[in-house]
């Protein structure tokens, strides 16, 4: 393996919601259920300008990196 990369996921709940973040990026969503919430914390990586290059992007970057 010469391209490898580690993030840390972490996902909780909080009473009736779940939370996912990915406290590196400052990331964090909150969802309905577990799976709801992490893909939420994924669809939000692939768009925040620390990802990437945001000029790459097919949709506009997250509100934070704006």
């Amino acid at each position: 393996m010469s391209n490898r990369s580690q993030f840390s996921l972490e996902v909780a709940q909080m009473g009736k919601v779940w939370v996912a973040s990915l406290s590196l990026f400052g990331i964090s969503v909150i969802g309905a259920t577990q799976a709801a919430a992490i893909e939420a914390v994924m669809e939000a990586f692939k768009t925040h300008a620390l990802a990437g290059d945001p000029s790459d992007y097919i949709r506009e970057s997250c509100e934070a990196c704006n």
